[in-house]
């Protein structure tokens, strides 16, 4: 992890068919803490035992982790809940409820640990574990893409659980962050949870307390959490400069970022966010593999990242973040900026400047025909607006007439559903397995949601399915290759986000795409 001190101005802005057996090591160190109550939720300690620190919520959204989307109610889940699976700084599944599993066939089988508790001191079991996942695959929660593939869920016994799919998913794990909350009790403002902290409500008063019977027994640098319900955007920011909040999560390269004034830290860390270029493969020339390709040698991603995303993104050539063990540094680089290379290829594809005229041209039925081309880009978020710009200009440099096409939101959507683009500067969330289907597969029966461009390659759709069969980095590999070789998409970039915190107050901050707290045992905080 980077981290970065700013001094900030104000601005108001993703099985195999032989089984195997995993055994997942969870890390546990002994813990000092005020004597448990019979919840395992101590009493309110006194500030004498520590200060408070406070962090926003929102009061009057639900805090069902498997349902809520409220921001800031899902970034303090993870103080509060656990998954069957935790991911890692390179978005790698580890054991945190489940503690061993096999796989056979399509049926994944998780032996789940034995001595947790939920925070009102009942045992978490495999029924709990399927009421989870089951209210988790529900049409209304943000984890049901995830568990598309699943067909099944069942407890085989107390500790055991039972997953059947429907199809290969061989990362699966990696989806199974999934918060485990106690059965029945979806309907609940607080449903028990197992995390290091506990809720206590009080009147208008909200706090977030020490579990004392949590599993993990790490010691935690802070016992107790003031929940600070924010009205507003400017509400956040004022109480985060009034140090009522210790610490906010900020997309900085976002559309509208939240700006914070004072002396404040940053800490950064990756994302599964990419950004990247799409091509409408039905039209001329772009539907010669070999042009999409070479337009990806335009993209600049060292300036963009370090001069448009100042320096709060990662390059990638590749469809995968640079963090992840998927990535092959060496594969990318093949595909990195070279307007040399650009113009070879493009000759090659019989494009050139015919007439001599500075633009180059191409066959177009019957005539040659300047190779002019639009790219579509969402004028609200300014930084891929000027990226766009960016590599409009990289294309100018070898004759490439490249317009960028500033779009409103609804206006971009309604342009990529159309098919009305040559090109658009994309961005999208992976989901942790890393599964391309949705941008890459024919669009039917829910797959390719997102291949605007209508690319369609059985080649591409079996290493698709190759992957999702093995999950492994030969697989990955060989699909990247494809698709860099194909170039139905160039990807330029993947984000960071950001956790902004009081300047000395925290060292030690190792957050990840969906635990701002992971691994807090290891922060140290001054009063």
């Amino acid at each position: 992890m980077r981290r970065s001190a700013l001094l900030l101005l104000a601005a108001f802005i993703l099985a195999g068919a032989t089984a195997c057996s995993i055994k997942l090591e969870a890390s546990v160190s002994p813990s000092v803490s005020p004597s448990p109550s019979a919840s395992g939720v101590p009493a309110v300690p006194g500030k004498t035992q520590n200060e408070i620190f406070g962090l926003a919520w929102d009061s009057s959204e639900t805090f069902n982790p498997i349902l809520l989307k409220n921001k800031y109610n899902r970034e303090l889940s993870p103080l509060v809940y656990e998954g069957l699976f935790a991911l890692d700084e390179h978005f790698e599944p580890v054991g945190a409820l489940c503690q061993s599993y096999t796989v056979s066939g399509l049926t994944y089988t998780l032996n789940l640990r034995r001595d947790v508790v939920f925070h009102d001191g009942s045992a978490f079991t495999a029924k709990d574990a399927v009421y989870s996942l089951e209210l988790a695959r529900g049409e209304t929660s943000p984890y049901a893409p995830h568990l598309k593939s699943v067909s099944e869920v069942r407890a085989k016994d107390p500790y055991v659980l039972e997953i059947t799919l429907s199809a290969p998913q061989a990362r699966l794990p990696a989806l199974l962050n999934i918060p485990m909350i106690k059965d029945g009790s979806g309907g609940q403002s607080f449903p028990p949870g197992t995390g290091p902290f506990a809720p206590k409500i009080t009147g208008d008063d909200a706090l977030l307390l020490e579990n004392t019977k949590w599993w993990q027994k790490k010691t935690l640098p802070i016992k107790r959490i003031q929940l600070v319900t924010g009205k507003d955007t400017g509400m956040l920011i004022y109480d985060f400069e009034a140090d009522l909040i210790g610490l906010m999560s900020v997309d900085s390269t976002g559309t509208n970022p939240i700006g914070l004034r004072g002396d404040c830290e940053a800490w950064e860390y990756p994302t599964t966010t990419m950004q990247y270029i799409g091509f409408n493969t039905k039209r001329a020339p772009l539907n010669n593999a070999a042009v999409r390709r070479a337009i990806g040698y335009a993209v600049d991603r060292q300036s963009i990242t370090a001069n448009v995303m100042l320096g709060r993104a990662a390059k990638s050539a590749l469809p995968v973040p640079p963090s992840s063990p998927l990535f092959s540094a060496e594969l990318g680089e093949q595909y990195a900026y070279n307007l040399s290379r650009l113009s070879s290829l493009l000759y090659e594809a019989g494009i050139s400047d015919s007439d001599s005229d500075g633009v180059l041209d191409y066959h177009a039925g019957w005539r040659r025909a300047p190779l002019s081309l639009t790219l579509a880009v969402n004028s609200e978020n300014a930084f891929k607006t000027k990226a766009a710009y960016m590599i409009g200009e990289s294309l100018k440099q070898i004759g490439v007439t490249l317009t960028v096409r500033e779009l409103k939101w609804s206006d971009y959507q309604k342009a990529l559903s159309s098919g009305d683009f040559d090109l658009y500067y994309g961005e999208t969330m992976l989901s942790c397995d890393f599964s391309l289907d949705f941008l890459l597969h024919t669009r039917t029966g829910g797959q390719g949601a997102l291949n605007y461009g209508n690319y369609s390659s059985a080649a591409t759709d079996s290493l698709l399915a190759a992957f999702r069969q093995t999950g492994g980095a030969q697989a990955a590999y060989a699909l990247y290759a494809d698709v860099a070789q194909q170039a139905p998409i160039v990807p330029v970039l993947f984000k960071t986000s950001s956790v902004y915190t009081h300047r000395g107050q925290i060292r030690g901050i190792s957050s990840v795409q969906d635990n701002l707290y992971y691994d807090m045992s290891g922060w140290t905080v001054s009063p």
